[in-house]
């Protein structure tokens, strides 16, 4: 039987007074805490499923000596952590404020504030990349904006080394939050720094629009990615189309490095759109080079297929779209059928109420038209799945 989950009255490491709780996740929950020693609020983040997981141990475990390497002003510092009971724990800052998911909530910010933030997150990715560290999961519930008005970058929950090796990651499975995840996270393709930058551009757009930028069942999020870019209303303000379409690139090498990113955020949010479109963008290649952080697909004749936004001449673009499409589909099959799995685990198949599975909707009818038949029999083969 699993230790209990520690609980508001209880005293961790004979230090750190649990309050009340701040959020729960697919894997930890997160207290407010009072540390007896040094008289300060902190936030204490306890895994909360140890049942026969030794992954989801070694992960938590991960996630302490990320953040211990981690010092920046824009990300969350780690100040302790240990274990009790069998269940490991961290000690954080606490950081006054909210999160960006409950300030979207309201409603889109405006541009210069978007742009700030936007700066200060590429600073905190530029700093983690610069460590070899990719976080693999930037969305607005993972930016916690202060009572200042600065942000802070926080939960490397499922973040991994960029050198390190696939041993977390079982096959079949995709990590991060499916909104925000990049093309190659959803296809099984390699992870690298420049995926942390497709997410940040969904972010910012989102916080300019007030809505997410793919919406749909699980399945249609899934798919829309790998046929399109995020689609990008007329009337965003001079400099931001630009930085979002490069942001949102299909082809990762395409994409700008954080630094790049914050230097053109930081044109965006002093009135300087020229500024913004005509910083270089930096090839992630400069950056550390990374290993594969996914597990590889079966052996399949071809690989992704480009979106709208990737660069490639028409008759290579083709003969590429044919060559790379299968795999895609292939992946976008796993990823519906074993769920999408990272700080929120998702399944097709009933809900809590133990009902039936819901209908999974017929292709969209934008898709591609090269893409219909293909999306289509993926669409008839989740159906049968969730049966």
């Amino acid at each position: 039987m699993a230790p209990r989950l520690p609980e508001p009255g209880d005293v961790i490491d004979g230090r750190y007074e649990l309050v009340r709780v701040l959020g729960r996740g697919g894997m930890a929950v997160v207290l407010e805490a009072r540390d007896l020693l040094l008289e300060r609020s902190v936030a204490v983040k306890v895994l909360s499923d140890v049942d026969d997981d030794e992954r989801a141990h070694e992960r938590f475990v991960a996630e302490a000596r990320l953040l211990a390497r981690l010092h920046h002003p824009r990300l969350v510092t780690v100040l302790d952590a240990g274990t009790v009971d069998g269940r490991p724990h961290i000690v954080m800052e606490l950081v006054p404020g909210s999160d960006l998911a409950a300030v979207l909530r309201e409603g889109p910010l405006p541009p210069d504030r978007v742009a700030r933030l936007g700066a200060e997150v590429a600073e905190a990715l530029a700093h983690a990349h610069a460590a070899g560290i990719v976080h693999r999961d930037v969305k607005p519930g993972n930016v916690l904006v202060e009572d200042s008005g600065h942000v802070r970058l926080a939960d490397f929950g499922i973040a991994r080394l960029a050198e390190a090796t696939t041993r977390h990651t079982r096959t079949g499975t995709v990590i991060g939050s499916p909104v925000y995840l990049a093309p190659e996270q959803v296809a099984g393709e390699t992870v690298t720094t420049a995926t942390d930058l497709y997410s940040l551009g969904l972010l910012l757009l989102e916080a300019l629009t007030g809505e997410p930028p793919f919406t749909g069942t699980q399945v249609e999020v899934a798919m829309a990615r790998l046929a399109n870019g995020p689609t990008l209303p007329p009337t965003l303000p001079p400099g931001w189309a630009a930085l979002l379409r490069d942001l949102t690139a299909r082809e990762p090498a395409q994409r700008p490095a954080a630094a790049a990113a914050e230097a053109r955020l930081l044109a965006l949010a002093t009135d300087d759109p020229a500024g913004a479109t005509a910083t270089a963008v930096l090839p992630v290649a400069d950056l550390p080079s990374p290993a594969s952080l996914a597990p590889p697909l079966p052996p399949h004749p071809g690989g992704p297929a480009p979106s709208s936004t990737a660069v490639l001449p028409g008759r290579d673009r083709d003969r590429d779209v044919r060559r790379r499409r299968g795999p895609l589909l292939a992946a976008v099959g796993v990823v519906v059928v074993l769920g999408l799995v990272g700080g929120t685990a998702l399944a097709l198949g009933t809900g809590d109420d133990g009902g039936s599975a819901p209908d999974v909707p017929a292709v969209p009818a934008d898709a591609p038209a090269d893409l219909q038949d293909p999306l289509g029999a993926l669409h008839d083969a989740v159906e049968e799945a969730t049966r």
